[in-house]
């Protein structure tokens, strides 16, 4: 399931033009995918139209401009644009710090990493309850 359409990513987001709408439902599940993984799939149950469910969709959609920038999906797994992230008190790491295997592959952009932190979706810790 993609968390955005092609009117979305060229109306709202204003994203860099794909011209095969093939192409862009291609981009569009595997940045959707991307994102459930980095939210431990919480972008599921995020309420619609909330601010939550605007951020997935800019994560989404600036994961996708991220694929046309690098020439496209496969391009964009062959080689990362990043080792490790941080913001705030998240950091976010390729495994064995990007090095070997193909642990590169597939890496979110950093726009996409500060959207979903910025809505506290890329938190997976527990909570503590006094009672």
């Amino acid at each position: 399931m993609a968390y955005v359409d092609k009117e979305y990513y060229d109306n709202e987001y204003m994203g860099l033009p794909i011209e095969d709408p093939e192409e862009f439902e291609r981009m569009a599940k595997r940045a959707s995918d991307l994102v459930d993984i980095a939210t431990n799939f919480q972008a599921r149950n995020v309420a619609p139209g909330g601010f939550q469910e605007e951020q997935v969709k800019k994560a989404v959609s600036a994961q996708i401009e991220h694929y046309v920038i690098t020439g496209g999906y496969e391009a964009s797994r062959q080689e990362a644009t990043i080792e490790s992230v941080t913001i705030g008190s998240f950091r976010y790491d390729l495994a064995g710090g990007g090095r070997g295997g193909d642990t590169k592959k597939d890496s979110l952009s950093i726009e996409a990493i500060k959207h979903l932190a910025s809505a506290g979706l890329l938190y997976s810790g527990g909570v503590i309850v006094n009672g």
